[in-house]
């Protein structure tokens, strides 16, 4: 799946952009020489600055992030924690992170980028598992997560992904020639 993202970036970054308006996505960005996110999206919400950076953690389409009884999975459990490791590193390395971030960004630029990276809005996404693993108890679980975190931390099964794929294939038949 980050092969196949990577390759098609524009359904990842439309896909993980979390209600801002999508600017640009660096696939497997590191975080100095300690962690590795599998993607990091910059976007802006339609009121402007402050910008709005999404750490995304993929994780396994056939994983289920929930046990049975309702407590968190394995899979999820090192996802969190993965998450928790990328926010420690974030309070102590902030200005690392703005460099290194505002370095590797294609298309978006510019002489304040760097400082503005400082005022930015952070939330965390780990996506796995699909939709149909999870019951109704499972998704008050994620949402209660959403909420407890402060809306920092979202749990997204990998069926938007899916979607998005399957309009993207939808559309480009339309823009196809008939004589071709």
């Amino acid at each position: 799946m980050q092969a196949f993202l990577t390759k098609h970036l524009e359904v990842a970054l439309e896909a993980f952009s979390d209600g801002a308006i999508p600017l640009d996505i660096i696939p497997k960005f590191k975080l100095g020489q300690d962690y590795v996110t599998d993607f990091a999206v910059l976007g802006v919400r339609s009121f402007g600055k402050p910008y709005h950076v999404i750490l995304v953690e993929l994780e396994s389409p056939s994983d289920n992030p929930f046990n049975k009884d309702g407590s968190y999975s394995r899979h999820l459990n090192q996802a969190i924690k993965q998450i928790q490791d990328w926010q420690y590193w974030l309070r102590n390395k902030f200005e690392t992170f703005c460099a290194d971030f505002s370095e590797r960004l294609k298309r978006v630029n510019g002489p304040t980028l760097r400082n503005d990276l400082r005022s930015a809005f952070f939330t965390f996404k780990i996506v796995i598992g699909r939709r149909y693993i999870y019951s109704d108890r499972n998704r008050e679980t994620r949402s209660s997560i959403f909420h407890t975190t402060g809306s920092g931390i979202e749990i997204m099964s990998f069926d938007k992904i899916i979607e998005l794929v399957e309009w993207y294939i939808e559309r480009s038949k339309n823009y196809i020639h008939p004589e071709l």
